[in-house]
């Protein structure tokens, strides 16, 4: 965090855009638009110094094609067709955002993801040590529950309501160490 004349503080946002599913889904698209809409309207707040701020959108490579290049971006590595879980993602972006000077993220999840991508970026956070505050992207609660599922995804786990809330249930009632061990190994 900058600290400017008479004790006010600058703030640095980013967003951090979590895929949800695979392949040529229709929530990736989604996602991609929500995340670019939310850095361009951070960039073109003023800041206490009247500047543009820069605004950089962390993600995945399922959704780099749907953010766009008005914004910088940085996507974590990940081999095609294999995400990177939700906890693993949420440490790079701390990483990135601790070395950026970012003192605000802001989500752009799926809702039914939301939960789970929330929590992981938060405890991220705390593990860190960092001092960055986390927001919700308003956008995501314009979508009903049910358009994130689809067919079409190559991830079984978000093609349907019931098939995600199945495997969800179990993974938010994982003890943390555990959670934390099956998302960090591989």
């Amino acid at each position: 965090m900058v600290i400017l004349q008479e004790g006010k503080m600058e703030t640095k946002p980013a967003v951090v855009a979590f895929a949800f599913g695979t392949g040529h889904t229709q929530a990736n698209p989604c996602i991609g638009l929500i995340a670019a809409e939310k850095a361009v309207s951070l960039r073109f707040k003023r800041s206490f110094s009247d500047s543009l701020l820069e605004v950089t959108v962390y993600s995945q490579p399922d959704l780099s094609n749907h953010i766009w290049e008005v914004t910088p971006q940085s996507i974590i590595a990940e081999k095609p067709g294999k995400p990177s879980p939700t906890l693993r993602i949420s440490m790079w972006v701390v990483e990135r955002a601790v070395e950026d000077g970012v003192t605000d993220l802001w989500i752009a999840a799926a809702s039914p993801h939301l939960p789970r991508c929330e929590r992981d970026l938060r405890w991220a956070i705390r593990h860190a040590g960092a001092d960055i505050r986390v927001h919700i992207c308003e956008k995501i609660e314009e979508k009903s529950y049910e358009f994130w599922f689809d067919p079409a995804s190559t991830q079984a786990r978000t093609q349907t309501r019931e098939a995600w809330e199945k495997r969800e249930t179990l993974v938010m009632q994982l003890p943390f160490s555990i959670y934390r061990l099956v998302s960090l190994v591989g």
